[in-house]
């Protein structure tokens, strides 16, 4: 993968959290948005993917999560989406149109501080959520192995994410693993 190939991932991952930020501002519904995991943490590199959370007003949050597809397609251009499958969250995965991999989380405004997070990048708030948005958590030793170990058996790459695999001109890769995973989803 070459150096501009990088800069111009960089580039667009910019633009995508700009989005974010400008959906999240026109929509009385969301409350704040930050980042989790690599690029709130600070290990990144051009190709990570985007970890996005949305604060929503309680009382709007089943209209907000009903109309998640309209919030992401004006995010950004979606090639597929899909529902998270761990029971209780509400997130869509997707892979955009720019090549971004893209993790939008929902939560209920008045639920933020029930939970840890490893790490938290504040993007947004106008709903006085940042005190509320509380870091430090560590996943057990095992459960990180037990993640790693799907991801490796699921994609069947090494653990390399769909970005690369389009990079490579890998698209019937990308769909065979997405359809495998969505599958085994369903069955569980």
């Amino acid at each position: 993968m070459t150096e501009n190939h990088a800069r111009e991932m960089v580039l667009r991952r910019e633009a995508l959290l700009d989005r974010l930020i400008e959906v999240a501002k026109g929509d009385d519904r969301i409350r704040a948005c930050w980042l989790q995991g690599s690029l709130a943490r600070g290990d990144h590199d051009a190709y990570s993917d985007v970890d996005a959370y949305y604060a929503v007003d309680d009382a709007k949050f089943e209209d907000a999560w009903k109309e998640r597809g309209a919030i992401l397609a004006g995010i950004a251009r979606p090639l597929a989406w899909s529902d998270a499958t761990t029971p209780g969250l509400k997130a869509v995965h997707s892979l955009l149109e720019s090549g971004l991999k893209l993790d939008l989380f929902f939560e209920p405004a008045s639920k933020l501080e029930q939970q840890k997070r490893p790490a938290v990048y504040l993007l947004y708030d106008c709903g006085d959520c940042a005190p509320r948005l509380l870091d430090g958590w560590e996943a057990p030793v095992g459960t990180i192995a037990h993640i790693v170990s799907i991801i490796i058996k699921m994609t069947r790459q090494g653990a390399t994410w769909p970005l690369r695999l389009l990079h490579r001109d890998q698209w019937s890769t990308l769909a065979m693993m997405e359809l495998i995973s969505s599958t085994r989803r369903s069955r569980n």
